[in-house]
């Protein structure tokens, strides 16, 4: 009986040395995902004003009459 008790135990702090493992190697990835997620929404929130000052520029008249004349 003492034997079954202490393979139980044994089997159980396997586990769950093995299940700590894991989480604590999912933990710090997340930490690593969520610094880089915030470098990248950076990112895209200046390339979404550069597009906004584009899109500025090309629908201007101005600019639609200078391409015309360079045409020419």
């Amino acid at each position: 009986m003492n034997d079954l008790i202490v393979a139980v135990v044994a089997i159980c702090a396997v586990f769950s040395f093995l299940t700590a493992k894991h989480y604590f190697r999912y933990k710090s990835g997340l930490t690593v995902q969520g610094a880089q997620t915030d470098q990248l929404q950076s990112e895209i929130n200046a390339l979404k004003q550069r597009i906004a000052t584009l899109e500025a520029i090309v629908t201007d008249p101005g600019y639609q009459l200078k391409r015309d004349i360079e045409r020419l």
